[in-house]
């Protein structure tokens, strides 16, 4: 019985800190959670990047994360980016962090937009995921708050022309899901 509360005790305090940490989303509306969207050819697909603060936090002065699955197909598909910041430090695709002053209150700061620009019938095909991720460059998903105390943050994904997707929370093709992974893994307990 003293077991099966303490497994209680530890999720209840897991879930708290889960939910208690910052999120990182993108979504096409910015007033509403939407991670997918189609992306035709010869047209413009704007996504948003906001973080929400959950209340945890109560401004940010800077952010730094990455977008595993980043389009880098040049030519076919033409990105332009437009930061909330002139503070801009690398690419979506490696890492980048973005200074703000003043800093962005919360309890949702919106980051910015980017567009895609779809140039050629195939570039980014069905069920094309990104999904935020820590840095290349520092190996962190951050934000910085008002008082330059650095908190790690949680992030979802995005979906361009969903046809099988699961949910927004993870890319199936960047998170590993093989049978010799998992099998690992049990094998750690």
């Amino acid at each position: 019985m003293k077991a099966v509360l303490a497994a209680a005790a530890l999720l209840c305090s897991l879930a708290t800190g889960a939910a208690a940490q910052p999120w990182f989303t993108m979504t096409t509306v910015i007033d509403y959670e939407n991670c997918t969207a189609d992306a035709p050819p010869y047209q413009s697909t704007t996504v948003y990047f906001i973080v929400d603060l959950n209340y945890f936090v109560d401004a940010i002065t800077a952010v730094e994360f990455r977008i595993a699955g980043f389009p880098d197909v040049p030519g076919d598909v033409v990105i332009t980016q437009h930061w909330e910041t002139p503070l801009v430090i690398g690419t979506p695709g490696y890492g980048i962090a973005l200074a703000f002053s003043p800093a962005l209150a919360g309890p949702r700061c919106y980051l910015g937009r980017v567009e895609f620009f779809v140039a050629a019938a195939d570039a980014l095909g069905d069920d094309y995921c990104m999904e935020y991720s820590e840095s290349l460059g520092s190996g962190r998903l951050l934000v910085v708050d008002s008082e330059f105390n650095e908190i790690d943050a949680l992030g979802d994904a995005f979906v361009f022309n969903p046809v099988n997707w699961l949910n927004c929370n993870f890319c199936p093709d960047i998170v590993s899901a093989e049978t010799q992974s998992w099998s690992a893994v049990k094998s750690l307990y």
